[in-house]
């Protein structure tokens, strides 16, 4: 996993690749949150600004129900309304909608 931080955008992107299965969406959360904490802390200092998460899955081959739990622990952290997912193939889409997560899934 790979991130990126948008200045202007105030927009921190996560870049997904491969299988995400148990045993690499384990050490994810904290690193993502880990990330977050980081961030947010350096736009809040100034003046508060919320901070956008987008996770970027167009390489992902493979997602279990962890990575789930991942994107619900996200959500909360980002607050609503600040977490989107980009750049699902089809079969993840899928996948996305039977979770009910399709409400997370944006063109950004």
């Amino acid at each position: 996993m790979n991130s990126k931080y948008d200045e202007s955008g105030h927009t921190l992107t996560f870049f997904f690749t491969g299988h995400l299965d148990t045993l690499h969406c384990h050490p994810l959360e904290a690193e993502i949150h880990s990330a977050m904490d980081a961030r947010t802390a350096q736009i809040n200092a100034p003046l508060p600004k919320p901070l956008r998460v987008v996770f970027d899955v167009k390489d992902v081959t493979f997602i279990c129900s962890f990575f789930f739990r991942i994107c619900l622990s996200t959500v909360k952290k980002a607050r609503k309304g600040n977490f989107w997912i980009t750049n699902a193939s089809p079969a993840t889409t899928q996948l996305l909608k039977i979770a009910g997560m399709d409400e997370f899934m944006a063109a950004v």
